[in-house]
């Protein structure tokens, strides 16, 4: 079993009573290992354009994009709902003030809500 594969919600509620502890702190405690399987991940990529660069080859010249201003509020305007999403669900449980259960509520209606506003922005 992989690391995300053993830290998703529904595999944590059984371990959550096993040992007694709040899934805030189980939940906190999966923030380490994410972490470091990202960073596993973005150090393979390196070290793989290093050893084998045809494997991951660079766009050419013509097809990169101009980097100004308009392409940084497309990227920001992609991000920061997501950032917020993530905080909505994960930011409220960690600090205590939702179980898993709301904090997934919180999660669609925050979806929804972020949906509506991007539709109607569109």
């Amino acid at each position: 079993m992989g690391i995300t594969q053993g830290l998703q919600p529904a595999s944590l509620q059984p371990r959550g009573q096993l040992l007694s502890s709040f899934h805030y702190h189980l939940y906190a405690g999966a923030i380490g290992p994410s972490i470091i399987h990202v960073a596993l991940f973005c150090l393979f990529i390196f070290f793989l354009s290093i050893c084998r660069p045809q494997g991951v080859p660079a766009l050419p010249p013509e097809a990169r994009p101009k980097i100004d201003w308009k392409l940084l509020r497309q990227i920001l305007w992609g991000i920061i709902p997501s950032i917020a999403l993530i905080f909505l669900v994960l930011g409220t449980i960690l600090m205590g003030l939702a179980t898993p259960t709301e904090g997934g509520a919180m999660g669609s209606v925050g979806g929804a809500s972020i949906l509506a506003v991007m539709n109607k922005c569109l």
